[in-house]
């Protein structure tokens, strides 16, 4: 999330409605740079697979209403994070109302695999943020008696994937999304145990 000083830009807005780069829709966990230092390492839920250091999402300075509480001094991913549908709106390639629309609609997406996954008794307590649940649904080979009965979770969630491809996440090299999956796997295991 990038939340900017001045309200009154769209971009801000947008941020602040969204959030989901903030509240584990999109990331599971997010690395930590070198430049953060060690200070900032003290505000996180800190978890070190293979010398990187990541934190959980949802993120603990997200704040709903106000955006992020330690912009000022927000890790380096942060940063320099932006979304698909925030680098259209500052290209002026979507105009804020249709993007608040986007983000509205992936709201209700995530809302109904919410509801759906609860329906099937799959406990989203169980996983930190959405992003993990989907990636456990979407991993998920059930077997053929249990594909009818959890149909319409892997159908909203394959919805819900897709959409968020669309318009929030952008495009990376293959070799980055590999090493990152697994970073982030290993990442998310170590905040499971613990």
């Amino acid at each position: 999330m990038q939340p900017y000083p001045d309200s009154n830009d769209p971009c801000h807005s947008l941020c602040v409605r969204c959030g989901f780069c903030c509240d584990g829709t999109i990331f599971k966990v997010v690395q930590l740079d070198e430049q953060d230092g060690a200070g900032k390492l003290a505000l996180f839920q800190i978890t070190c697979v293979e010398g990187h250091f990541y934190f959980p999402q949802p993120c603990f300075a997200f704040d709903r209403i106000t955006g992020c509480r330690i912009y000022g001094t927000r890790p380096v991913k942060c940063r320099n994070f932006s979304c698909k549908l925030l680098s259209q709106l500052k290209n002026r390639q979507l105009t804020l109302r249709k993007a608040m629309d986007l983000t509205e609609r992936a709201r209700q997406l995530r809302n109904a695999l919410l509801k759906e996954a609860a329906r099937h008794n799959i406990d989203r307590k169980f996983f930190l943020n959405t992003r993990m649940l989907v990636d456990h649904i979407e991993s998920d080979l059930p077997c053929r008696n249990k594909i009818n009965r959890y149909v319409d979770v892997h159908l909203r969630c394959a919805d819900f994937s897709a959409y968020l491809r669309t318009y929030f996440m952008k495009e990376r090299p293959a070799d980055q999304c590999q090493s990152d999956s697994r970073q982030a796997l290993e990442s998310a295991k170590e905040i499971n145990r613990g």
